[in-house]
């Protein structure tokens, strides 16, 4: 560990020239980035990842499901999962469909984990790509019911809060909701703009590209 100074609300960590803010969100980001191969591993492992991904698997998703077999399945049992991903280059390694793929992997797991889980309903759940971006950088979480839990607007950091917001999800579904509550606490402000809110928005963030390439 260097001898430089840590600044005032902020946790170090192996590497000197980065910190993560001494408060809920950053304490849940250094425990992940902490956590030992065999530690990640072995969480990986309760949720069965890696796994094929289950888009095409008869009744996994509701878009593929009939409705007849929806309605049915309704009747047994109301929880839904909505993975929010996006279509957005990251580079020329990885394909547009990133966001999505991340975010979908993640929700199977969860189901996974929780239908292993003793007394837990099987879950369902709805696929709506799309891009969310939040004033506070953080996913917008919590609940639509007591059975319907989401979390969406990763605003660029999806690869390091999938994962993260999908635990909580499930601690919350086996009972143990102290972290994820805390998140879902978190008040984000409205996009300005009324109809325009959409074009703005593409607009600010097209401009702010563009000045990154040019810098």
């Amino acid at each position: 560990m260097p001898d430089n100074p840590i600044p005032q609300g902020l946790l170090p960590t192996s590497e000197p020239d980065l910190f993560f803010e001494d408060n809920a969100v950053g304490r849940l980001k250094k425990e992940v980035w902490d956590a030992s191969d065999e530690e990640i591993d072995a969480i990986l492992a309760d949720y069965g990842i890696p796994s094929p991904v289950e888009w095409g698997k008869p009744g996994s998703y509701i878009q593929t499901t009939t409705r007849w077999q929806v309605e049915a399945n309704r009747k047994k049992n109301d929880v839904v999962f909505i993975p929010v991903g996006c279509t957005e280059l990251h580079g020329q390694h990885l394909p547009s469909a990133a966001d999505t793929l991340y975010v979908s992997a993640i929700c199977e797991g969860v189901r996974r984990f929780t239908r292993a889980a003793r007394g837990l309903r099987r879950l369902r759940w709805a696929h709506l790509p799309t891009l969310r971006n939040h004033d506070r950088r953080i996913p917008d979480c919590g609940r639509l019911s007591p059975t319907v839990y989401y979390a969406h607007g990763y605003s660029g950091q999806g690869v390091a809060l999938t994962g993260l917001y999908g635990k909580l999800m499930a601690e919350a579904i086996r009972g143990t909701a102290e972290r994820f509550d805390l998140l879902a606490k978190v008040k984000h402000l409205p996009f300005p703009g009324g109809p325009m809110r959409t074009p703005m928005l593409v607009a600010a963030m097209m401009y702010y590209r563009i000045r990154d390439a040019l810098s």
